[in-house]
């Protein structure tokens, strides 16, 4: 049977043919024989080397089982070490073979701890193991070994603490002795004057009590201007002039001071307007008193 005709190959015929650095039919001829003789020579040791058919070297099922065997010790070891570390104490020696220790009292246990101290025990070179399941064991060994070291240690100084705080307790302390504070007398509070009465009022007296209280400064001089009081007095014995200090109005404060207010007075309270500004923390109008 003819092949089909292809003239892409056709062509690479002839442009090989006319290449002048094709080799000649001699060369070409002795490197096939020596290809074939290799070939011939490979085919024929192969069997009586191996004596049978070599068999494939990938995706053996034997590799896949190892795997997976090797993967479930590691996780069944990983979850024995997590169920004895979440264990108690006297647990997990059960479960390493040791037995329980027995119940000691706290001056035992001290002794046992400076034994301990004085001769530490220096534990065993570790030998090197095969991998897989054995190394993945005395990790998990040396781990929990660890942990149970650790937490005797604090079992230990905890008993200690207890003994010292009990033996602390026993010693009747001795209360500290304290000095006598100074003696301290009170300065005798100044006499309040009298509470005003309708009569003492003068009828502009409100009227000016008023004005400095919201710091109406134009009205509170024609009221003085008329007659008014200028230290007349509210029911709880403030004058225009604490008023003024109380509510803030440094411009009345100033008038009053220059009109001649007394601020020596005391209120029902006892307080002068300079101690109502000290006691307000208004310092600009504490100022503008002591002037």
């Amino acid at each position: 049977m003819n092949q089909p005709r292809d003239e892409l190959l056709e062509r690479y015929a002839d442009a090989v043919a006319q290449d002048p650095r094709r080799p000649s039919e001699r060369v070409r001829n002795a490197a096939c024989a020596h290809a074939q003789l290799l070939h011939d020579q490979t085919a024929a040791m192969l069997p009586a080397k191996n004596g049978a058919a070599a068999r494939p070297a990938a995706n053996q099922p034997q590799w896949t089982l190892s795997l997976v065997a090797s993967l479930a010790v590691v996780g069944l070891a990983g979850l024995m070490y997590l169920q004895i570390d979440r264990s108690t104490q006297q647990d997990r020696e059960i479960a390493m073979g040791a037995a329980a220790p027995s119940p000691t009292n706290p001056a035992t246990a001290v002794a046992t701890h400076q034994e301990k101290s004085a001769n530490p025990v220096v534990p065993p070179p570790k030998v090197a193991t095969q991998t897989g399941a054995s190394k993945a064991t005395e990790q998990f060994a040396d781990a929990s070994a660890r942990v149970d070291a650790k937490r005797e240690v604090r079992a230990e100084s905890s008993g200690r603490m207890a003994q010292s705080n009990r033996s602390t307790a026993l010693t009747p302390a001795t209360p500290p002795v304290m000095a006598a504070p100074p003696a301290y007398s009170a300065p005798a509070p100044a006499p309040s004057p009298a509470p005003a009465t309708a009569k003492d009022v003068a009828p502009t007296a409100i009227p000016l009590l008023d004005a400095a209280r919201t710091g109406n400064t134009t009205a509170l001089q024609e009221l003085l201007a008329q007659g008014a009081p200028i230290n007349a007095r509210d029911d709880n014995g403030n004058t225009a002039l604490m008023l003024a200090v109380r509510y803030r109005h440094a411009t009345t404060v100033r008038k009053l001071l220059d009109l001649g207010a007394d601020t020596g007075l005391r209120n029902h309270e006892g307080l002068t307007a300079l101690q109502i500004a000290q006691q307000m923390g208004f310092a600009d109008i504490a100022e503008t008193l002591l002037r």
